[in-house]
């Protein structure tokens, strides 16, 4: 198997997901964020409703199936949940198939450095703002 794919079956056919560049720019502009607020909304639960998981998944299976549409995918959806299939078990397995890409990885880590870097710049001034908090003169540490 293809390295950055994720095999799943949906309504009774095996596909493969890649998350490719394509894949996820579509992906921000369908759903209106970022990425990092996109990936933050996975790992935290939040409901991304049957409009999140047929963007996942058109985003996810054109690499391979240029015929695929976002109307293909909602068809694909809609008939493996006729067939006894959950809408959650198509995410989590998009989500994994996101998650395991390279290129996706690398963007992910350096977010996770900038925002570290961030906070720790952000440190040395709240600690400057707390003492002279205490230098007010009223006896209080």
């Amino acid at each position: 198997m293809l390295a950055g794919t994720k095999k799943v079956v949906i309504a009774g056919e095996p596909k493969l997901l890649r998350f490719d560049m394509n894949a996820v720019t579509y992906l921000e502009g369908e759903l209106g964020k970022t990425l990092g607020q996109f990936l933050g909304d996975l790992s935290s639960g939040v409901d991304l409703g049957i409009r999140g998981a047929r963007a996942m998944l058109y985003a996810g299976l054109r690499w391979q199936e240029r015929t695929m549409s976002p109307d293909k995918a909602g068809d694909l959806i809609e008939k493996h949940l006729s067939q006894g299939g959950d809408l959650g078990e198509v995410l989590s397995v998009c989500g994994q198939a996101l998650g395991e890409n390279t290129f996706v990885k690398d963007l992910v880590k350096k977010a996770a450095e900038e925002l570290t870097r961030d906070q720790d710049e952000d440190e040395p001034a709240a600690e400057e703002e707390s003492a002279e908090g205490n230098e007010d003169g009223d006896g209080d540490e």
